[in-house]
């Protein structure tokens, strides 16, 4: 019997660093029950163990600084709905109501969220309204693993998102059933003979 590792990969449909996808998941559950508009946020408290903790800057300078701030990626979720490639560009990095948000999220360290860590990635997160409702969500570790895995439909449907960036509707949909035939390929050579067309 044969055992392949590429089944126990890990998947990130989010376009930013892998310890806070917890929070975020953690984010979207809370949100997804009080329904908020961005402005009726009084603050975002996120609890979570040591190292997603200090991902914490409210103020990334550039691109690459949005992927590694939990608060970007918590006010890209809020806003924008997603935390996917478009919400890390330099536009949503100075985005004003991004850039507003951000600084309502506060980020501290749980000592037992540390402890267990890594088996798990734990995270809390509470919204706070102005009105005075509020609501906290756990998630002790985010899915993307082989043991819980994003959908499949999930996964194909980022690779459409960046395949999109750089090619045609048409280059996408090939490359994708290209993609799905390699198991009946002799070799890699066919299968760029056949997506060449597109690059």
């Amino acid at each position: 019997m044969k055992s392949w590792e590429i089944a126990r990969n890990y998947f990130r449909l989010r376009a930013c660093c892998n310890p806070i996808y917890a929070a975020l998941e953690a984010l979207e559950d809370a949100l997804a029950e009080l329904h908020p508009a961005p402005d009726q946020i009084e603050r975002i408290d996120v609890a979570t163990y040591q190292f997603a903790s200090v991902m914490r800057n409210p103020e990334p300078k550039n691109y690459f600084g949005a992927k590694y701030s939990l608060p970007h990626a918590a006010a890209a979720i809020v806003i924008r709905g997603n935390a996917g490639y478009g919400s890390f560009t330099e536009a949503m990095v100075h985005d004003p109501a991004i850039t507003a948000l951000r600084r309502r999220v506060h980020i501290t360290e749980d000592p037992k969220f540390t402890a267990a860590a890594p088996q798990l990635k734990p995270a809390r997160v509470t919204v706070i309204l102005k009105d005075g409702r509020q609501t906290t969500r756990l998630c002790e570790s985010p899915r993307g693993d082989f043991q819980q895995p994003y959908r499949e439909s999930e996964v194909r449907e980022k690779f459409r998102q960046l395949a999109g960036l750089v090619l045609t509707r048409e280059g996408v949909n090939a490359v994708e059933r290209a993609v799905d035939q390699c198991d009946r390929l002799n070799s890699i050579r066919e299968l760029v003979e056949r997506i060449r067309h597109y690059a």
